[in-house]
């Protein structure tokens, strides 16, 4: 473990654990690397750090009312939402809130949200293609390091954390 000052005379801190930032980042890398095995240090590398899984996000009201007007969802979304009798009505009544709630977001990662489109899809509250809009919305492509938590990785990482196996 190393020690060091950093800052100036008037702002000066006390770092400790350079290197624990280090055995953290080797450790989720561990964690990992095997599926990497038969590449070499350079192109497992380049496999660690390339977006190839789809993560879904949350959607803010803003994104929901967007999404809402350019599908023409809105008015059947509000009308089964009036509609007590409707077997969509919990559903559509969750989108409603989501929508014209600016304090909230729609976790559309979530299971039972999944479920609530789903089921707004099955009632024919609105379209397949739809629900694949909102969710091509608010899903980006990130790659294994970012979903491991892990930065950029460098090749020297991979080498250590090989060496370390």
């Amino acid at each position: 473990m190393s020690c060091s000052w950093v800052g100036s005379r008037s702002a000066t801190l006390w770092r400790v654990g350079v290197d624990v930032n280090a055995k953290q980042r080797n450790a989720k890398l561990l964690e990992i690397i095997g599926a990497y095995d038969g590449l070499s240090d350079e192109a497992a590398t380049d496999a660690l750090n390339a977006p190839t899984i789809p993560k879904v996000g949350a959607a803010p009201s803003s994104l929901l009312n967007k999404w809402a007007a350019v599908n023409g969802v809105r008015k059947s979304i509000y009308q089964v939402s009036e509609n007590y009798d409707h077997s969509a009505y919990e559903a559509a009544s969750a989108a409603r809130f989501a929508m014209e709630n600016t304090a909230e977001e729609l976790d559309l990662a979530d299971a039972e949200v999944q479920a609530l489109v789903a089921a707004l899809v099955a009632a024919g509250v609105f379209s397949q293609a739809a629900a694949d809009d909102l969710y091509a919305r608010v899903t980006t492509v990130i790659s294994p390091a970012q979903a491991a938590g892990l930065p950029p990785i460098k090749v020297g990482w991979v080498i250590a954390a090989r060496a370390a196996q």
